[in-house]
């Protein structure tokens, strides 16, 4: 008996969930980018969904929107951000800390 102890093989340890990236950029990264792009919001404190895009990524394209919402419900999820509005009247803000 191994007093409870579970034994993880040298394999095993290896073995990790790879973290979700895009375009090569892990997903805490642009969760960061996006903290960021609204702590620099100055007046009402919120930016529009494709503000934020553009804030975050030069390149940012509408195409790209899915994504970042995704992205944005995370954070909101996670009690991060709040968002109100819908599809293309979404903002966002920082929750109340």
């Amino acid at each position: 008996m191994n007093g409870g102890i579970r034994r993880v093989s040298h394999r095993q340890s290896l073995e990790r969930k790879s973290e979700p990236s895009y375009q090569g950029i892990p997903r805490r990264l642009w969760r960061g980018r996006i903290v960021e792009a609204l702590r620099s919001v100055e007046g009402d404190r919120s930016l529009a969904v494709a503000e934020i895009g553009r804030a975050i990524k030069p390149d940012f394209r509408s195409s790209e929107l899915p994504w970042l919402i995704r992205v944005v419900d995370r954070l909101a999820a996670d009690g991060v951000v709040h968002r109100f509005g819908v599809s293309k009247g979404l903002r966002v803000s920082l929750s109340a800390e």
